[in-house]
């Protein structure tokens, strides 16, 4: 489903609901890919898992890819892909009465660079707004991609933070400073303003469970970008279950159609999935 085209790129998503689901909650997939590659489609068998058991629609998502990537005239900055995902937010929930989701029941899941786009969605709501980004001084607002009819921004991250209820950041950075390779802006304030570890909410103003996962033989995403959020969010009283995975990589909630790729999704990816299944069913279906 296309939700927006800011540019080049037509932006979708791809809807994994059970036959009949009526009300349901949803789960919000978000790709990595070093926010410069890949596309919804690969996280296929991540959004196959979280729906068996069909207590969930399952929704994964794509964004624009940073710099020109995408063919466009005009770069793409990393509050860009952010307002993507919040576009994608807005267009799920005003749609999803068409889905089965009831709209204010979602969870937020993304791995690499979605794991961090995936932290953005749960952390940012209440930067969402029509103020712009950094055109003003100390001024850093989210304007979603996509607006339903009707409503201001600030209107749709009111309603997209009250509906966020639980996030899954797996194996990403939380910090500029750990991909600042991919952020054209050198300024600080840019970089905290796209950062999710500068913006946790105490949980007694705003809970957000977090269920985060990584490999120990992960070469990309070290184990102290990862600790340094998990310690953080227990810091502001956020519930936390962190997990080092003994002999995975990077990526293993990747599905591609090669042998490597789905030996590697069904040694580690199907196991823990069912554990962020049941996780977000902590949540939801207490």
């Amino acid at each position: 489903i296309v939700y927006a085209k800011p540019g080049a790129k037509a932006l979708k998503y791809d809807v994994y609901a059970p036959k009949g689901a009526m009300n349901l909650p949803c789960i919000v997939i978000i790709h990595g890919g070093g926010w410069s590659s890949n596309n919804e489609d690969i996280m296929r068998g991540l959004a196959r898992e979280l729906a068996r058991g069909n207590r969930y629609v399952v929704v994964s998502i794509d964004y624009r890819w940073v710099n020109k990537l995408d063919g466009d005239a005009q770069p793409n900055y990393m509050h860009h892909l952010i307002e993507d995902v919040f576009g994608a937010i807005a267009h799920i929930r005003e749609h999803a009465a068409e889905y089965g989701i009831d709209p204010n029941r979602l969870a937020v899941t993304g791995d690499s660079a979605g794991g961090h786009l995936s932290a953005c969605a749960a952390i940012f709501g209440p930067s969402v707004g029509d103020g712009g980004f950094g055109k003003q001084a100390g001024v850093y607002q989210f304007l979603p991609t996509y607006m339903p009819k009707g409503k201001n921004a600030s209107e749709v991250g009111r309603e997209i933070t009250q509906a966020v209820k639980v996030a899954a950041p797996s194996y990403g950075p939380f910090e500029a400073s750990a991909f600042k390779q991919f952020i054209a802006q050198t300024d600080q304030a840019y970089r905290d303003a796209v950062s999710p570890i500068r913006h946790i909410p105490s949980a007694k103003d705003r809970a957000i469970p977090h269920f985060i996962v990584r490999g120990t033989q992960d070469p990309v995403v070290s184990k102290e970008a990862v600790t340094s959020y998990v310690e953080l969010l227990k810091a502001a009283g956020q519930r936390v279950e962190h997990i080092e995975i003994e002999g995975a990589a990077h990526a293993f909630f990747d599905w591609k159609p090669d042998a490597q790729t789905i030996g590697t999704f069904e040694k580690f990816g199907v196991p823990y999935a069912a554990k962020m299944r049941a996780f977000f069913d902590s949540v939801f279906y207490p």
